[in-house]
């Protein structure tokens, strides 16, 4: 299968006060075409940055390329100039970000917004794009889209605001779609409408899509390979079936482990104890190693190489094959 994105040894980094924060650190990974992959891991732990760096979209300063590659369609996306990469952000590639309100520019109207994505890199009219719009609101269930082409975005709900985003992003047809958790602070009903919509536009367009979530009940409604990241780094990646068969790593495990089950009689919640280490003062073995609960000495002094333990399934652990014990609980309000 041909690959139409491979992220090849990925280094961003971000200067600040209190020293050298690598917020993406050594990340390779690969996406076929019409292909769907998760991204999963809990907040500070590299998914949004990473994101950022494919769009070119990282402010610069603070932040930085400190090595490796983001190879498109055979470009390395990092040699491109601005120029160019405007040519394809929007248009070849293009990103639902997670906050629509704070993404919409609230003095200008929805649809005004998706026509000027569509005059930029398409040869159409005013008219032509207007009604290109219109079509695409449509497209993602907004009702009377006309009518709500002249809207502005504090006069829509969460939801509606989520699908004027998608409407914008899928505009130019792009190849590869970013959607940086798209569903966050929605209802459940319209979560499960908009990753729908999503799932719906990608059978009908056939375009990538790249989702990042820290639901693993997400992964398993929409994608077929995934990355579990952790303090910056890939600790596992494989298909949805690998991951949810048989988790490697102790904090997939841990992930896997705290999604409420629908029947349990458990009245306690699972949980993993501690926070992700913050990027400027990352530990010299696994990073892992203060939160999990087959750590020992050889752990926290080194850091294990992520390897392959089944055709498309790694895992960066030195305990592979360790029997995890529950992890600690929290009484459920």
């Amino acid at each position: 299968m041909q690959n139409i994105l491979e992220v090849k040894n990925l280094r961003t980094y971000y200067s600040t006060d209190s020293g050298t924060a690598r917020a993406v650190d050594d990340v390779s990974f690969a996406l076929g075409r019409n292909r769907t992959l998760g991204i999963v891991g809990e907040s500070g732990c590299g998914k949004s940055v990473t994101a950022l760096s494919i769009m070119r979209l990282v402010p610069m300063p603070p932040g930085y390329f400190a090595g490796g590659e983001i190879r498109w369609k055979g470009r390395n996306l990092l040699d491109l100039s601005e120029e160019d990469m405007r040519s394809l952000r929007g248009n070849d590639i293009a990103m639902i970000f997670q906050e629509p309100m704070s993404s919409l520019n609230p003095v200008f109207t929805c649809g005004s917004q998706i026509m000027e994505q569509i005059l930029l890199h398409r040869p159409l009219s005013r008219r032509e794009a207007r009604e290109r719009a219109i079509e695409l609101l449509g497209l993602v269930g907004i009702p009377n889209p006309s009518e709500r082409f002249d809207s502005y975005p504090h006069e829509l709900s969460g939801g509606m605001r989520q699908r004027v985003m998608i409407a914008m992003a899928l505009s130019c047809d792009p190849s590869l779609l970013i959607a940086d958790e798209p569903t966050t602070a929605l209802d459940v009903t319209v979560q499960a409408q908009i990753l729908e919509l999503i799932g719906k536009l990608q059978a009908d367009t056939g375009m990538s899509v790249i989702l990042i979530t820290h639901d693993f009940g997400v992964v398993a409604e929409l994608c077929e390979e995934v990355l579990v990241m952790y303090a910056s780094k890939i600790v596992e990646s494989g298909s949805v079936e690998q991951i949810f068969r048989n988790p490697l790593h102790p904090y997939t495990t841990g992930l896997l482990r705290s999604i409420p089950r629908i029947g349990s009689k458990r009245k306690r919640l699972n949980v993993i104890e501690g926070n992700v280490p913050t990027a400027t003062r990352l530990p010299d073995g696994c990073r892992f190693a203060n939160r999990c609960p087959l750590a020992d000495d050889h752990c926290r002094r080194n850091e294990p190489p992520l390897e392959r333990y089944e055709e498309g399934h790694t895992a960066a652990c030195w305990k592979v094959g360790c029997p995890i014990p529950e992890t600690p609980v929290l009484t459920a309000p």
